[in-house]
């Protein structure tokens, strides 16, 4: 049944192109407000230069980057399948840690943490679904995992020793702030580090293998054949 109204819906005249302009837009949006944000700071490069780390970001410039490959000629190059995928697991995964593990140590949501983490991740779950007609194997599928892992070692090699001092003050002083997220600061954990690789890569990474699993066969089952 489900399928059936895909295969009509990409049939349709104008819905595709009308979801993909919304996606698009809704992305760039995001990006826009992230920028903005850093500018009002009161030191622009180093706004912009902190917001890049996380994760958050990432993974709305790749849905961004997604939707503008999506608009031209790209989305035929072999490369797109797999970068689509890849930002479909990195905005649901946003999404989701964002709404169940980052929001209780906020105060209040602002209008941009709505458009990065709730309106941009649902919207292209929904364009990756009806709009992208490639199927990724499953074998294929844990390609997503070389971001959340290459993005591990970036934080402790690369931020927490050079970039400690700019991201705490570009957080006001906050403690942990050059870890980025809280369940990546070893102070957060009884064991220290070990209780956070413990959280990390005995939790979170293969939380995130039966995550990308699920997203391969949701894609496989509701794309017409």
């Amino acid at each position: 049944m489900l399928v059936t109204i895909i295969s009509r819906y990409r049939s349709h005249r104008w819905l595709p192109l009308l979801l993909t302009t919304f996606v698009f837009l809704t992305s760039l949006w995001g990006i826009i407000l992230l920028v903005i944000r850093a500018y009002e700071g009161p030191d622009p490069f180093d706004g912009l230069l902190s917001t890049s780390f996380y994760y958050t970001t990432q993974s709305n410039v790749l849905v961004f980057l997604t939707m503008v490959f999506f608009v031209t000629e790209l989305r035929f190059k072999p490369f797109f399948r797999f970068v689509a995928f890849i930002a479909l697991f990195d905005i649901v995964v946003t999404g989701v840690i964002f709404h169940v593990m980052l929001v209780p140590y906020m105060n209040e949501m602002g209008l941009m943490q709505h458009v990065l983490h709730t309106f941009t991740p649902t919207l292209y779950v929904l364009f990756y679904l009806l709009n992208v007609e490639s199927v990724l194997s499953i074998k294929e599928s844990f390609v997503t995992l070389l971001h959340p892992l290459i993005y591990m070692g970036f934080v402790f090699l690369v931020v927490v020793p050079l970039f400690s001092d700019l991201m705490i003050k570009t957080n006001e002083g906050a403690t942990g702030a050059q870890y980025l997220y809280p369940f990546m600061n070893p102070a957060n954990f009884e064991n220290g580090v070990l209780g956070m690789m413990l959280f990390t890569l005995g939790l979170l990474a293969p939380l995130f293998v039966v995550l990308s699993m699920l997203l391969q066969q949701l894609k496989m089952k509701t794309n017409p054949a």
